[in-house]
């Protein structure tokens, strides 16, 4: 609130304040730059760049399996471009709509094609085998019944 009065530091709490800010500046002045630089480069490498390791999946309770995933900060990117990507998706799709769907007609028809070619020879194939083995067992009857002996393997 705009009105409030702040309530006065006991001297413990000066003390510790003033040297809170008496360290924070120290170790800013006693600290390099390349050191600054080098600490900061670490930090973002690590925070934003580096994959995690995360429990497996479906792992049993006493397994220590990991699997890689990404950083959090590449997770927040994927999350944050996703809605982007879907846009950009269904515009290409909205402008491509009828080479897509000429591309599908096309697998479509070859596939149900070349899958009734295929039912067709089986079931002809099939029917043939059939056949063969229906004409053997009569002609091999037939020359048993006329007095010849045929072993059939």
């Amino acid at each position: 609130m705009a009105n409030e009065v702040a309530k006065p530091m006991s001297p413990m709490e000066e003390f510790q304040e003033n040297l809170k800010k008496s360290l924070r500046d120290d170790i800013a002045r006693m600290l390099p730059d390349a050191a600054v630089a080098e600490l900061i480069k670490r930090v973002i490498e690590e925070e934003f760049f580096k994959k995690r390791q995360m429990p497996k999946p479906g792992r049993a309770g006493y397994s220590s399996e990991t699997i890689e995933v990404p950083s959090a900060f590449q997770d927040m990117v994927i999350k944050a471009a996703m809605p982007i990507m879907e846009r950009e998706a269904a515009k290409l799709v909205a402008k491509f709509e009828y080479v897509i769907a000429d591309q599908i007609k096309e697998i479509v028809e070859h596939g149900v094609a070349e899958t009734v070619m295929k039912v067709l020879s089986q079931t002809l194939m099939g029917a043939f085998q059939t056949a063969e083995v229906n004409w053997r067992t009569a002609i091999v009857e037939q020359l048993k019944r006329n007095g010849l002996q045929i072993n059939v393997y």
